[in-house]
C-alpha cells in the first residue's frame, strides 16, 4: 500500500515513537510503505541476529547495539501495526455504509 492512499490521512502514530518525534518531521514515518516498513524490521532483526548468538560471545558494546536494533524493529513493526489499524478502522467506516 503506498503512503498517497486515503488510509494515510487516518494513521496514528504510535505511542513507542512519540519520544523519537522531535528528531522527524511531523508524521514522515506516514511516507513509509508496509513494504518498506517490512523491509525494516527484518534488517533491524537479522542485524540484532548477526551481532551475536550461539556459541558467539558478545562485547557490552555489541550487546548494546543488538538491544538498539531490536528497539528499532519494534518501532517499526508499530508503524505497520498502525497502518493495518488504520486500515481496519478504514474498512469498519465502509461496511457502515454511506454518510457514516
Amino acid at each position: 500500500m503506498e503512503s498517497t492512499s486515503t488510509i494515510s490521512t487516518i494513521i496514528q502514530t504510535p505511542p513507542s515513537l512519540e519520544p523519537h518525534q522531535p528528531e522527524y518531521r511531523p508524521q514522515a514515518w506516514q511516507a513509509y510503505t508496509l513494504m518498506e516498513l517490512g523491509s525494516w524490521v527484518h534488517l533491524f532483526a537479522k542485524r540484532a541476529e548477526h551481532r551475536s548468538g550461539a556459541g558467539f560471545s558478545c562485547s557490552t558494546a555489541a550487546l548494546e547495539k543488538r538491544k538498539k536494533d531490536l528497539i528499532d524493529a519494534r518501532n517499526y513493526w508499530a508503524m505497520m501495526g498502525a497502518w493495518l489499524d488504520a486500515l481496519d478502522a478504514e474498512t469498519r467506516r465502509l461496511d457502515a455504509g454511506p454518510g457514516q
